[in-house]
C-alpha cells in the first residue's frame, strides 16, 4: 500500500511540474506577444505623427517584415514552434502586409502625396487590426 501511495504521490508531482512548466511557457508567450503589439502600436504612431506633422520618418526606416522586432521572433526558433498553428501563419502574413502598407505611407508622404497616404493610412490600421486579431488567437491557443 505504501509503494502504491509513493507511486501515485511521484505520478502527481511529476504531472504538477509538467503543468507548470505549460503555464510558464504560455505566460512568457503571452508576455512576448504583447510586448510586440505594443512596438506595432508604437510604428502606428510614428506613421500617425509623420502624417500629422509631427514627427518623421524616411522609407529607410521602414525595415523589412524580417528585420523587426516580430519579425526577428517570428523567424527565430522560438517563433517558429507555433508554425503548427494557421494563426501564426495568418500573423506572418498579415505582418508582412503591414509593413508593405507603411513603408507605402511614407513613400506618398515624402513625394508630398498627404492624401493618398492618409488613404493608405487606413488601409494600414486595418492590416494591423487583422494581425491583432491572429497574435489574440495564439494566445488562446
Amino acid at each position: 500500500m505504501v509503494i502504491i501511495i509513493g507511486l501515485m504521490s511521484s505520478t502527481g508531482i511529476g504531472s504538477i511540474g509538467q503543468n507548470a512548466r505549460v503555464v510558464v511557457m504560455g505566460s512568457q508567450l503571452d508576455r512576448l506577444l504583447a510586448q510586440k503589439e505594443i512596438d506595432l502600436l508604437n510604428w502606428r504612431s510614428r506613421l500617425e505623427g509623420l502624417l500629422h506633422g509631427s514627427g518623421t520618418l524616411t522609407p529607410e526606416e521602414v525595415n523589412s517584415h524580417h528585420e523587426c522586432s516580430f519579425g526577428k521572433w517570428y523567424d527565430s526558433p522560438e517563433g517558429q514552434t507555433l508554425k503548427q498553428s494557421p494563426a501564426f501563419s495568418a500573423a506572418g502574413h498579415h505582418h508582412e502586409k503591414v509593413h508593405t502598407y507603411a513603408r507605402q505611407v511614407v513613400d506618398l508622404f515624402h513625394k508630398g502625396e498627404m492624401e493618398k497616404a492618409a488613404e493608405l493610412m487606413k488601409t494600414f490600421e486595418k492590416e494591423r487590426e487583422m494581425l491583432f486579431a491572429t497574435l489574440d488567437e495564439l494566445y488562446l491557443a
